[in-house]
């Protein structure tokens, strides 16, 4: 199957925005141009590459990211860094899993960056799970 187009969110005006795919689509990306967006809640499945990720006023992020069996080679390092400059940063388990994984790729990995302005971090735990390990030694 060909892959779709990739969805562009767009908007110089939007203060919020909630996006939520909770199926496949055969579509390797994803791109952010909301240069004014203050919260952004994000759920969907780890794609090849987030391109034009432009989230200069973002203050607060939820994310929920999960593995695509479709998705071979996952790259967050847009939607991350895009996310870099946030106060509030929520975490799916799912999320924090994908993001450790994309860490651990050998040399070509993702290079966490660094929060600067962060001053809430919450990660979801699984059912059953009591710590979440991240790749850069901290449990939570």
């Amino acid at each position: 199957m060909e892959k779709q187009s990739k969805p562009i969110w767009s908007s110089p005006n939007i203060k919020k925005l909630t996006v939520y795919y909770d199926f496949e689509l055969l579509r390797d990306a994803m791109s952010f141009h909301t240069p004014s967006l203050v919260y952004l809640s994000y759920r969907d499945y780890a794609l090849e590459y987030y391109r034009d990720v432009n989230l200069a006023s973002l203050v607060e992020a939820r994310l929920d990211i999960r593995y695509s069996k479709w998705i071979k080679d996952m790259d967050l390092r847009g939607l991350i860094i895009g996310v870099s400059k946030v106060e509030i940063l929520h975490l799916s388990a799912a999320s924090a899993d994908v993001i450790a994984q994309c860490v651990e790729v050998e040399e070509d990995g993702l290079v966490l960056p660094v929060f600067k302005n962060m001053v809430k971090l919450s990660v979801s735990a699984s059912v059953g799970t009591n710590a979440m390990n991240f790749p850069f030694g901290a449990t939570l």
